[in-house]
């Protein structure tokens, strides 16, 4: 029965095949349970475990126009769909503005044909978020290898039902160029926050774009929160608070802060418990928990032409409040789950599953950008 419940399925098509893909992970949460451990034969799955939280890893087998392995890109999902644009494949080198998409039940790429508009230059650590299920936004980034090189503060808008690219003209400024931000959407609002300067600066700002009225409007800072590029950003569930995470400050950095939104005030949060400092992570909201994979954990020393030292923990916090869950290390070698990384994208499927796309991995003598595709089911236990 775990054979049957951990396969990816193949079908195409329709809503069948995705109503399968659900099942199917239900069965994963309930069956892996009684069998920690074990392989079966057609998937690989493996599951990992704290004292009251789990992760079954499993490895998508993709096929179609895969895309090439890159770095610093960016993804966001709906339903079983994810979509990932940008990236690099050489360092600080944009790869293209193609968007590329995959459904996890049949593990198929394909590029979207874009039917109308201006398709934005290709860039490198920009932000993206999904707006009310319609709507990817790109915001900011870069497009030279020194960070004074061709930085971005635009944003344009694709289309997912009409598949038309638009670039928006703010009524109101916007931020600084930048790029290394973050970027999470609550309703029709996007929230921009950090990121590395033109001038190399960090940054510990927050900005929200009303992607109705299209104006933008700078949120309160923190003094409590030292500029940083690469942190973890996420909106709560219920879409009242912003929580920063972590990051690249000088150093790593292992610190929490959560921005209350109605009532536009900061405050640090008590953690609770220790995780290992760290930055450019691959993260997303899945379904209240605060969901941390990897990250780098100490810097390159050849900078962005290098590799850093990379983890592959998943770090678990709660999204009300911001404290530490719990964490699930990547246990014997013989387990199935992904490599240590940074710098690769992430994004919620369902309110269950993680779905993790490239980065990059190695080490200075030898750094390399991957193109594997996983999908990690939490489970509170």
């Amino acid at each position: 029965m775990l054979l049957r419940a951990c396969r990816v399925f193949s079908q195409k098509g329709g809503g069948r095949s995705r109503r399968k893909f659900y099942e199917n992970l239900t069965l994963c949460s309930e069956e892996t349970a009684m069998s920690a451990g074990k392989r079966t034969s057609g998937t690989a799955s493996r599951r990992i475990s704290t004292e009251k939280w789990s992760v079954v890893w499993r490895k998508i087998s993709s096929s179609g126009d895969i895309p090439v392995a890159r770095s610093s890109h960016s993804m966001s999902a709906l339903g079983t769909r994810v979509y990932v644009y940008g990236g690099e494949h050489e360092a600080r080198t944009p790869i293209d503005s193609r968007i590329t998409t995959c459904d996890v039940s049949s593990g198929c790429w394909e590029e979207i044909n874009v039917r109308n508009g201006t398709v934005p230059d290709a860039r490198v650590a920009h932000a993206q978020a999904l707006v009310l299920d319609r709507h990817i936004y790109i915001f900011g980034g870069r497009q030279g290898i020194h960070m004074s090189e061709a930085p971005l503060n635009d944003m344009h808008r694709f289309d997912l039902q009409t598949k038309t690219w638009t670039k928006i003209s703010p009524s109101t400024p916007p931020p600084s160029a930048r790029s290394f931000h973050r970027m999470v959407a609550v309703g029709d609002v996007l929230y921009v926050f950090g990121g590395c300067s033109e001038e190399g600066g960090r940054l510990n700002d927050l900005h929200a774009f009303d992607v109705v009225k299209k104006t933008w409007t700078q949120m309160k800072s923190s003094d409590a929160i030292t500029g940083r590029g690469g942190a973890n950003f996420f909106a709560s569930a219920d879409g009242r608070r912003l929580f920063v995470v972590a990051g690249y400050a000088g150093k790593e950095t292992s610190d929490i802060h959560v921005f209350h939104i109605e009532s536009n005030e900061w405050k640090v949060v008590s953690l609770g418990g220790h995780f290992v400092p760290r930055s450019v992570c691959q993260s997303a909201n899945v379904g209240g928990v605060l969901t941390i994979f990897g990250g780098e954990v100490g810097p390159s020393e050849k900078g962005h032409e290098g590799a850093g030292n990379f983890s592959d923990d998943l770090v678990l916090l709660d999204d009300r409040t911001g404290s530490l869950l719990g964490t699930c290390s990547r246990g014997d070698k013989n387990g199935v789950s992904p490599r240590a990384r940074g710098w690769g994208a992430a994004a919620a499927i369902g309110r269950s599953h993680l779905a993790i796309f490239g980065g990059l991995a190695g080490n200075d003598d030898m750094p390399q950008r991957l193109n594997d595709f996983w999908i990690g089911q939490v489970i509170r236990q």
